[in-house]
């Protein structure tokens, strides 16, 4: 099961397109994922054009999850983020991801991360 989060977009959207290499690496994450890790998140990237949103690309997110708190490895992800830039500058983070089972405490950390991000990359 995954759980995918879309932000809020300044106006109505009224479809998204997943193209099928994000399916592949989210299934490769979880499959490859550490013994421990119950989960794994990410940072789902793309574009909107038209009014369709599309999903092209994504990326696992390190974390740690000690009881109901979730750590991210913010400067993996901002490194992460700015290496994708260099590659696909017009592709921008679009949402988030979680595999697993269902949504828990640490996801709303999580959602409330990303819409930061967001944000700031408004700015």
């Amino acid at each position: 099961m995954a759980v995918i989060e879309f932000f809020p977009p300044p106006s109505p959207i009224p479809s998204a397109t997943l193209h099928p290499v994000v399916r592949f690496n989210i299934c490769d994450c979880y499959v490859r994922r550490p013994d421990q890790a119950e989960r794994v998140i990410g940072t789902l990237l793309g574009s909107v054009s038209d009014g369709v949103l599309e999903i092209k690309n994504s990326y696992a997110v390190l974390h740690n999850e000690p009881a109901d708190q979730v750590a991210l490895d913010v400067d993996y992800h901002n490194n992460m983020y700015m290496s994708h830039l260099k590659v696909n500058p017009k592709e921008v983070t679009v949402g988030w991801f979680s595999t697993g089972f269902g949504v828990s405490g640490g996801s709303a950390l999580i959602h409330d991360f990303y819409v930061k991000e967001l944000k700031e990359a408004v700015k």
